[in-house]
């Protein structure tokens, strides 16, 4: 295992500024001495408690830390 990656159901990592939207890519590119990666996080902003997928039914993330 090269990578360990934690995010909530809720959680998106958005790539802004990468040469292709590939997260398996842009982990590729990372030099082999580098041995942890910091992505900005965000969070859907949930409005409800009956959401099943926040990707389709919600529209607005918020970065939290």
């Amino acid at each position: 295992m090269d990578w360990i990656i934690h995010l909530d159901t809720n959680e998106l990592i958005h790539l802004a500024g990468a040469r292709e939207y590939a997260l398996r890519r842009l982990l590729l590119d990372v030099p082999d001495n580098v041995d942890m990666v910091i992505f900005p996080n965000y969070e859907s902003s949930i409005e409800h408690d009956d959401i099943k997928d926040p990707f389709t039914e919600l529209a607005s993330f918020i970065q939290k830390g």
